[in-house]
């Protein structure tokens, strides 16, 4: 099984060939346009250059696999090599009830504007909500790495604890009417929770130095948010 930046790369050279295809002249009447494929193309590099994920590597590569497919199904339309196929909107969502009515739901339904589904728009729609899920698991992971930098962050404070009086000092001074209400627990969970967020942020800083001091890949699906 491939990985997640091969398949990244796989799909991104497929986007590469089906615009390709769509800025010909003869594709006008296609169906779907070149300006919504790149439109497409680039919200799949923003998620290609953002994403870090080996927990949940096998829904990305499901997604990626479905995305792939549904690429290919829409340039074998786009290249001729498969018809695109119609239907009326009236008949893909008539249930079995109107069936069994029979030409009396047929007279109804004719009655009424009929809007033409086309394959290739109904498996572009999908490639859409595949990009839009996979935006939705970078969520995820960044949400899941925040959590993870809080935590080790909080472990660091414990093995090399900073100094909380010094915080507690500054916001007795910037707020000198704490003391005065005899607000003196105010003013050290105050001064305790400034020495927290230094704390985390020197952990964060000591992290993106160690990172930038390792080997970077060049392919997508490395950068970590």
């Amino acid at each position: 099984m491939s990985s997640i930046p091969s398949r990244t790369k796989e799909c991104l050279a497929q986007f590469d060939r089906l615009i390709g295809l769509l800025k010909q002249p003869y594709q006008e009447l296609i169906g779907l346009s070149a300006t919504e494929a790149i439109d497409a193309l680039g919200r799949f590099r923003i998620w290609a250059a953002n994403i870090d994920a080996p927990k949940i590597a096998k829904q990305i590569t499901e997604l990626l696999d479905e995305l792939a497919e549904s690429l290919d199904d829409v340039h074998l339309i786009t290249s001729h090599g498969r018809e695109n196929r119609t239907g009326a909107l009236h008949e893909a969502e008539l249930d079995d009830s109107e069936r069994a009515l029979g030409p009396i739901a047929d007279i109804e339904n004719d009655t009424s504007d009929e809007e033409e589904l086309s394959e290739i728009r109904e498996i572009f729609a999908s490639i859409d909500d595949a990009i839009n899920n996979l935006f939705r698991f970078s969520v995820i992971i960044r949400n899941n790495i925040n959590r993870d930098r809080y935590a080790k962050a909080a472990a660091s404070s414990i093995a090399s604890p900073f100094n909380d009086q010094f915080d507690i000092c500054h916001v007795e001074h910037k707020f000198p009417a704490l003391g005065k209400r005899n607000d003196r627990w105010l003013v050290e969970r105050l001064g305790k929770a400034v020495t927290q967020r230094r704390q985390y942020l020197k952990y964060c800083r000591d992290h993106h130095e160690k990172i930038a001091k390792e080997p970077q890949s060049s392919e997508p699906g490395t950068a970590i948010v």
